[in-house]
């Protein structure tokens, strides 16, 4: 848990959905029935099926898409997300934009049926084909969650299918999988510029929904859980930092995205006996890549919370190994961690003197704060850190981010993760051969047990 800064709040509207999803759970759990499923087969706890909030179809799928071509597609901008598949030559990109309202498309692309689906609560893309159990099946949105990811229906049976487990979890289809078929998650800049003849879906749905507006507004943005993830606890990484998740001979893997972009190259990696070659595209937020040589492997970037969920055995992957004497400079050397220290202290911030036997007082907060110093010859608007609890084997195993004092300002000005405005009046920039202060806190109680720290210039502008 940081105290650095403040993490963005959630909507009213997508928090009131939330509560009143809790609500309806609640009384969904009381009696552990459902009048409109089936749930005498099921292959997940009944209790642990939740109601999202929408009923049945209350998010409707699209039955009948519509789509344009590139060059029609002047409702998207370059950063907007997209999911993108191709088959037999035949491209076609669906906007997030349109998948946020509706969450499942049944589609056909080169004579292949197909159901693109897309999680908000997640942040989970599949394509799946729409040939599953012997019969061509389509899905609408069942208004169920299982582990805060959506619950589909198929028409023809009326059996639940789990997006993220990838196969039916209740009525007759149970335990019947789904085939995924290969899909980007990427920026519409990226995909247009991979295959500049691809067809678009149109915002022509059928239904009156403003695409512009995104009703999950900053969910993604902010660390907070979601109330239908309570099995949550592997905090190696914060809730919603996205993986790259790979699933590949029996062995499933995450690739934090932040630290594939810092890695850079792509790189070639053996998962579950196969060799698979991950990466980023280029920008910030244009998304991962997994290609493999042969064998059947899965993928799909999702929140950490999620992927653990549904993958609680799951590796973890790290950078390679990085200076461990806890002050990093960044590969451009603009700034670097100048000074390091850390202590446990009370949560009223008087010092503790009662440690556990492991040296550590869940019941504090550890403090690592220090120095930054400008080594450049220029002014610095502001200097991104990341500050890095480590184990015995100089793994990392939490982590936090932050900015140095006079950037913090930034924190509240725009979501975490966003563009950061260099015209901010309110930022102290760090003149040639200076330095500034930093300061992070963690909540003793939240993060696992660690032997060491690490403070790491991730940025400095």
């Amino acid at each position: 848990m940081r105290f650095a800064f403040r993490s963005p709040l959630v909507p009213v509207a997508v928090l009131a959905s939330l509560v009143a999803g809790s609500l309806a759970a609640c009384e969904s759990r009381a009696g552990r029935t459902d009048p409109e499923f089936d749930f005498s087969k099921h292959s997940v706890p009944v209790e642990e099926i939740l109601s999202g909030g929408p009923p049945k179809d209350g998010i409707p799928a699209i039955m009948e898409p519509v789509f344009v071509e590139a060059s029609e597609a002047d409702f998207l901008r370059d950063e907007d997300l997209v999911v993108g598949i191709t088959l037999a030559g035949s491209a076609k990109a669906y906007p997030l934009r349109i998948l946020n309202w509706h969450e499942v498309v049944n589609d056909t692309v080169a004579e292949q049926p197909v159901a693109v689906t897309y999680c908000p609560l997640t942040g989970s893309s599949l394509v799946f084909d729409r040939r599953a159990g012997g019969s061509l099946r389509s899905f609408g949105v069942s208004g169920r969650l299982y582990n805060s990811n959506v619950l589909m229906y198929d028409h023809q049976s009326g059996s639940l299918w789990s997006q993220l487990g990838e196969s039916a979890v209740t009525g007759e289809q149970t335990g019947t999988a789904l085939e995924t078929v290969p899909s980007v998650s990427t920026t519409w800049h990226q995909w247009l510029r991979m295959h500049p003849d691809t067809l678009v879906l149109s915002p022509d749905t059928g239904h009156r929904r403003d695409y512009l507006h995104d009703p999950y507004g900053g969910y993604g943005s902010s660390q907070a859980l979601p109330v239908f993830a309570r099995g949550f606890s592997d905090v190696r990484l914060r809730p919603k930092d996205k993986v790259l998740g790979i699933v590949a001979g029996g062995v499933s893997r995450a690739y934090p995205l932040e630290q594939l972009r810092r890695h850079g190259d792509s790189l070639t990696e053996t998962v579950g006996g196969r060799s698979i070659t991950v990466g980023t595209y280029e920008g910030r937020d244009a998304g991962a890549y997994a290609n493999w040589e042969e064998g059947p492997f899965r993928s799909v970037v999702a929140y950490w919370f999620a992927w653990t969920l549904f993958h609680p055995d799951t590796e973890l992957w790290q950078p390679p190994a990085e200076p461990r004497n806890g002050a990093v400079a960044d590969a451009t050397s603009r700034a670097v961690v100048s000074e390091v220290e850390s202590y446990w202290t009370g949560l009223s911030g008087f010092a503790v003197s009662d440690m556990g036997a492991d040296g550590l007082n869940k019941k504090g907060l550890f403090v690592v704060k220090g120095h930054v110093t400008n080594v450049s010859s220029q002014a610095l608007h502001h200097v991104r850190l990341r500050f890095e609890l480590l184990d015995t084997e100089g793994k990392v195993v939490y982590y936090e981010e932050g900015f140095n004092r006079g950037a913090e300002p930034l924190l509240d000005a725009r979501p975490y993760g966003g563009d950061l405005a260099v015209e901010d009046t309110q930022v102290k920039s760090i003149r040639p051969g200076e330095h500034d202060t930093f300061r992070m806190a963690f909540i003793g109680e939240e993060v696992p047990a660690f032997a060491s720290r690490r403070v790491v210039v991730l940025e400095a502008e």
